[in-house]
């Protein structure tokens, strides 16, 4: 949803994103999804955490400097994020600070546009030992070292220490006494020499500041000639005392913000051991199943060919014992035949039947007549005889046609 401010639209608005900057309308293609790999998350967690410290810093730098620059907000973020990742441990995530790791934000101009070192060619001298911070400014003549703007005839320095602890959250309140304030007169020849100091308990940090700010007289009234294209100031001194806070001072107070340790762990990639073990037991279970169903379809086999074998044994035990019958039925056949070729050939086809009839039962092939005068064969174990007639055995046989001969 785009939201129109005065001239400038902002917010997305279907594949566009509208934005401002400087007063300046600014659109830009709209992203959907952002892949990001794992350094580039982490990278991004230690820029979101200088972002919070540089905000920290400059809320307290604020109402002293009145600071106008808007792209020194992105400035120095980018110095802190490259702070922070050189003293971050990339195991853990905590950070391990030395008494020199903030040097590299020491002469950090606030307004480029207007750089303090060239407006005032003496800096102040900021010296930390033994938990003692002293500042002091050195004298020096006025029209040769500060720059006075045209319309300016005075200059307000203004120099402010901030304390806080690093790894705790607590810092020190900021009074009258953690700013230190004196004027210069474009008239006057030379500065008076100055130096203060502050104690700064172990395991804690010191930020010195400084501006300029000038000012000419109207009247009664002094009239700031300061802008957001002219505001001299910038961080002359970060130093570290160190060791580890244990007792909080009286002058302290609890902060929204610390390193503290393993409050801020790294982003790792996503291990996928439990899974991996689940699936390899699962496997193991899924390979003893198969194993089991495959040996109960091995013995399932071998019963069965077992039983096969078993039922070929008896089947050819019946087939061996039927072929006995046979050759014993062979063998009185052809006895009968023998005694009919011997028999007197004297009335044959009348007399045939009864000496084939008294034959056969006489040598027992044949048993008494049924009621219709048919003779059968003794009933055998696994065999029955065909039925035999007289009219068979006296040769009589049909003559009907059971079928054309083969080609």
């Amino acid at each position: 949803m785009g939201i129109v401010k005065g001239k400038v639209i902002t917010g997305a608005v279907g594949p566009v994103t509208f934005s401002s900057w400087r007063d300046i309308q600014v659109v830009k293609q709209r992203v959907f999804d952002i892949k990001q790999s794992i350094a580039t998350k982490n990278v991004s967690t230690v820029f979101g955490l200088g972002s919070r410290f540089s905000a920290i810093l400059r809320k307290w730098m604020y109402p002293i400097h009145f600071i106008h620059d808007g792209a020194m907000v992105n400035r120095m973020n980018k110095a802190m994020t490259a702070i922070l990742l050189k003293h971050r441990d990339k195991a853990t995530g905590n950070f391990h600070f030395l008494p020199e790791s903030f040097k590299p934000l020491e002469g950090f101009e606030l307004n480029e546009s207007s750089p303090l070192k060239e407006n005032l060619h003496v800096l102040p001298q900021v010296n930390l030992q033994e938990g003692k911070l002293t500042i002091s400014i050195p004298e020096f003549e006025i029209k040769k070292a500060l720059k006075f703007p045209t319309e300016a005839d005075q200059c307000t320095i203004i120099v402010s220490v901030y304390i806080a602890s690093l790894k705790t959250k607590d810092e020190c309140k900021m009074t009258a006494e953690q700013t230190k304030t004196f004027s210069v007169d474009w008239s006057d020849q030379k500065s008076t020499a100055m130096e203060w100091s502050y104690d700064v308990p172990e395991g804690c940090y010191c930020v010195t500041s400084m501006a300029l700010h000038f000012h000419k007289q109207w009247s009664n009234l002094q009239v700031s000639l300061n802008s957001k294209s002219f505001c001299p100031a910038m961080i002359c001194n970060f130093s570290i005392n160190p060791g580890a806070f244990k007792d909080r001072p009286e002058n302290f107070k609890k902060a929204r913000f610390a390193f503290v340790d393993d409050e801020y762990p790294p982003i790792k990639r996503k291990t996928t051991s439990k899974i991996k073990v689940a699936n390899k037991k699962a496997k193991g279970t899924t390979i003893k199943a198969k194993k089991g169903k495959v040996a109960k379809e091995a013995v399932e086999d071998e019963n069965h060919n077992i039983t096969k074998l078993n039922n070929a044994q008896l089947q050819q035990q019946e087939n061996e014992a039927l072929k006995s019958e046979v050759n014993e039925l062979k063998a009185r056949l052809a006895a009968i035949e023998s005694m009919l070729s011997n028999a007197n050939t004297v009335n044959q086809q009348t007399e045939r039947p009864n000496i084939a009839l008294e034959a056969g039962i006489q040598s027992g092939l044949l048993g008494n007549p049924s009621s219709n005068g048919i003779y059968k064969f003794p009933v055998r174990d696994a065999m029955v005889a065909p039925k035999i007639t007289p009219k068979a055995l006296s040769g009589q046989l049909s003559t009907k046609n059971r079928g054309k001969p083969a080609a």
